[in-house]
């Protein structure tokens, strides 16, 4: 028993450091990736905009899912499809935020802008909270949902 807390006693501290160790890389990673981030986020809505097939491909996960505020799901294919009915003539994005975990990136914030659905004209604004992983480098999306405002 009396060689028993020790042992426990170091393997707290190993886990400990463990965990406190990953969280500062975590930390270190996140303050030059989350600008890279809003930067990726920024390159996909303007090729959303821009209807932009070549580029939504390179930015979007081939298994990339969309679930629309309807609850709707789309994958990669039907989300680009989309831009064929969809124009956005202007577009403002605003409380954007990005948090990093590993090679996982979170980027939430709001799109407001002026598009034209079917040839009629609409305002709209979004909350969104769009899912990106890191490969080779460079950030791909994976997953995307919006919440329409009133």
């Amino acid at each position: 028993m009396g060689r028993l807390f020790p042992i426990l006693g170091s393997l707290l501290f190993l886990t400990l450091t463990l965990v406190v160790g990953q969280d500062a890389s975590m930390t270190a990673n996140s303050k030059t990736d989350e600008p890279s981030l809003v930067n990726r986020e920024r390159q996909w809505c303007d090729a959303f905009k821009d209807a932009n097939e070549a580029t939504l491909k390179e930015i979007l996960s081939e298994s990339f899912i969309f679930t629309d505020d309807g609850g709707q799901v789309s994958d990669q294919r039907q989300y680009i499809e989309a831009t064929e009915n969809i124009r956005v003539k202007s577009y403002t994005l605003t409380d954007v935020a990005a948090r990093v975990y590993g090679e996982t990136g979170i980027v939430t914030g709001r799109w407001s802008g002026w598009l034209t659905i079917d040839g009629k004209d609409v305002k709209a604004s979004f909350r969104f909270t769009d899912t990106f992983v890191k490969r080779n480098g460079k950030w791909y999306g994976v997953a995307s949902q919006d919440t329409k405002l009133p």
